[in-house]
């Protein structure tokens, strides 16, 4: 019989996650439930939402609030036994059901649309903002949406983006796979920007607002911990948090840092080292 807390480390949380925190900190982001308990307390802005056992509380919350809806466990990383978008009352209650597959108590939050972001602080510094875009190809006007992908997954292989990146499955993907798209046309695969997925990074070059920045840092230094993944939806991170549509979704205690280094677009950045240079240096 597998032991539970192996199977919790095997399947919930990745071996190769980074552990830069003290208990308190893992422990207050622990349960999505918890983190949007901290959102409150902080006044960090966050979708609206409930957790819940019985699957018809989530049809009650509904209810009460608009579609698009998105539901996953409460425990648990990396898009596993997530169901977004759920759109009408037949797709959330089919996955408020299949939820329970992963873990018993379950989330349901109002689904924001936009750009998805992975910041990574550590000791009081912003040192990654990555953007995380679903699956997708672009079109050149002559070639189908399957040979596309094996493009794709060609490229990523030359590119040596593996295992730490995923190819695209055709299987998986939303599109026909003998649509020929125009040239210079986004194709989405998938809903999901999870690696497992075929999601693919891009590391930004960028300096975001003084007010982004000081809510990012303020999360950090509520929580007492050293590095923090924090992942945000929001129609432009440059742009002032306040002035747009914008949500925290998660805290990751132990973030996958070594993703930043096989990122598909933009810089690899090799966050293990950095981090672990200013560790020394905190240290001494």
């Amino acid at each position: 019989m597998l032991n539970p807390y192996v199977w919790y480390r095997k399947y919930v949380v990745l071996e190769d996650c980074s552990d830069y925190n003290p208990k308190d900190a893992k422990k207050a982001s622990k349960t999505k439930s918890g983190t949007k308990e901290f959102f409150k307390k902080q006044k960090i802005p966050h979708a609206a939402g409930i957790s819940f056992y019985n699957p018809f509380s989530a049809l009650s919350f509904a209810k009460k609030h608009s579609y698009p809806f998105v539901i996953k466990p409460d425990v648990g990383g990396f898009s596993r036994g997530s169901f977004f978008p759920l759109r009408s009352k037949k797709e959330l209650l089919k996955a408020a059901f299949k939820v329970k597959f992963y873990w018993l108590k379950s989330v349901i939050e109002e689904y924001l649309e936009g750009r998805n972001y992975r910041v990574v602080a550590a000791y009081g510094k912003i040192v990654a903002v990555t953007r995380r875009h679903p699956a997708h190809v672009v079109g050149n006007g002559k070639s189908t949406v399957l040979q596309l992908i094996k493009r794709e997954n060609k490229i990523r292989k030359r590119m040596k983006l593996y295992p730490v990146m995923h190819p695209i499955s055709p299987k998986a993907a939303l599109a026909d796979p003998e649509y020929i798209p125009k040239k210079g046309e986004y194709v989405r695969l998938g809903n999901k920007v999870s690696l497992a997925s075929g999601g693919i990074l891009e590391n930004l070059d960028i300096r975001i607002p003084k007010k982004n920045a000081e809510m990012l840092l303020s999360t950090l230094s509520a929580l007492n911990a050293n590095v923090f993944g924090i992942d945000i939806i929001c129609e432009d991170i440059t742009k002032d948090f306040d002035k747009q549509k914008c949500i925290f979704l998660e805290l990751n205690s132990r973030p996958y840092l070594i993703m930043h280094k096989y990122s598909r677009n933009g810089n690899h950045l090799d966050l293990e080292k950095t981090i672990n240079e200013m560790t020394h240096e905190k240290r001494n």
